[in-house]
């Protein structure tokens, strides 16, 4: 058994077993949300508008799941266009660490959801919500804006690595340059034993 941070994360990247457990995805629940965001005002009979601030609610049987439209407070065109469309599938990694980049005040979150069977590497980015006035995660492949909690309880979201905006500059600093091409999934999982490392190494040859 895994006995460091940093061994149970590895074995999370490269043998995908970290939180197998029964299938507690709502399935049936964040497929209506996926194509209600998709392809929106699509109607799905469980979805209900339930402020005029833009919060949409979906009854499933045991409770409700709150939640806003991310595209609804998006301006740029092209990234409305994108969460709108097919385009956002397979891109978490890639938006969550473009966005922290250019961004402060966003954390990326890396973690698993258990989704059909599967244990999937997914990250979302974590923020203040001024309208409900506190943290929530922005979900760039489903186009959500959901609460930390109620995220994690639908998704069966389990935590693997949070970065901050500092955290992504260090790691560009110290590391990123060094690769013609890196790979998003292995970045926000190490990024920050990645930056500590090569600091290590370049102290030794400073000396």
């Amino acid at each position: 058994m895994p006995k460091t941070v940093l061994e149970l994360k590895t074995n999370a990247f490269l043998l995908n077993d970290l939180f197998k457990e029964s299938n507690h995805f709502k399935e049936s629940i964040v497929r209506d949300i996926f194509y209600f965001t998709l392809n929106k005002p699509i109607y799905i009979p469980s979805i209900y508008k339930l402020s005029s601030n833009g919060q949409y609610v979906y009854h499933g049987e045991k409770r409700a799941y709150p939640f806003y439209v991310f595209s609804d407070f998006v301006n740029d065109e092209k990234l409305k266009q994108q969460l709108q469309t097919m385009e956002r599938t397979k891109k978490c990694h890639d938006f969550a660490l473009q966005f922290t980049l250019g961004e402060e005040g966003y954390k990326i979150v890396t973690g698993y959801v258990n989704l059909f069977n599967k244990n999937l590497l997914h990250s979302v980015l974590k923020t203040y919500f001024p309208i409900l006035k506190k943290n929530v995660y922005l979900d760039f492949t489903y186009n959500i804006i959901m609460d930390c909690e109620t995220y994690e309880d639908l998704f069966s979201f389990k935590k693997v690595e949070t970065l901050t905006h500092e955290d992504m500059i260090e790691f560009e600093e110290n590391l990123y340059l060094l690769f013609d091409a890196y790979e998003e999934k292995f970045t926000v999982c190490f990024a920050k034993e990645l930056t500590r490392d090569l600091k290590r190494v370049k102290k030794t040859f400073d000396k």
